[in-house]
């Protein structure tokens, strides 16, 4: 008959299963030696470091090894799976005129952009003086008005100068 126990003792049990901590231990191994044959030595430090530290705060090696290849894979992954850059280094390029035809393409590339760049930074400063003629425009349109509406005072003061009188 089956005995009906705790969830924590029933992990505790599974956790501490010398097999299952065999199989575990044979993955990290393995997992370091991937790690050490595409010479990533930060990986690899990475999986040293946190496995030193978890295990302070855990007695399940099943646990911190887990967690070790999980975290050391992140930054594995991170540095040979990642974005590729387009641009080849200099070492990397066998023939010179191959590398003197990418640098001249890149410039190209760069001072095309800047054309780009100072086109739209022209059309801005054409709007911004667009609209500072328009601006000036409405100060001389209220100048005239105010001009007009200082006539109108006078003559009003006027009128009624001479109708009081």
């Amino acid at each position: 008959m089956i005995q009906k126990q705790e969830i924590s003792k029933f992990s505790t049990n599974i956790l501490k299963k010398p097999w299952l901590l065999t199989f575990i231990g044979v993955l990290a191994i393995g997992h370091v030696g991937i790690m050490a044959f595409k010479k990533n030595v930060l990986a690899i430090c990475v999986f040293f470091a946190i496995t030193f530290i978890l295990s302070f705060f855990t007695d399940f090696w099943v646990v911190i090894l887990c967690i070790s290849m999980v975290i050391s894979g992140c930054f594995h992954f991170k540095i040979n799976e990642g974005f590729q850059s387009e641009v080849k280094d200099q070492s990397q390029i066998a023939n010179p005129e191959e590398w003197a035809k990418t640098k001249l393409q890149l410039l190209d590339q760069i001072t095309a952009l800047q054309n780009n760049i100072d086109a739209i930074k022209d059309e801005h400063y054409q709007a911004i003086t667009q609209k500072d003629a328009v601006i000036k425009a409405k100060d001389v349109e209220i100048s005239a008005n105010k001009d007009k509406l200082d006539e109108s005072k006078k003559i009003f003061n006027n009128i009624k100068n001479i109708t009081r009188r």
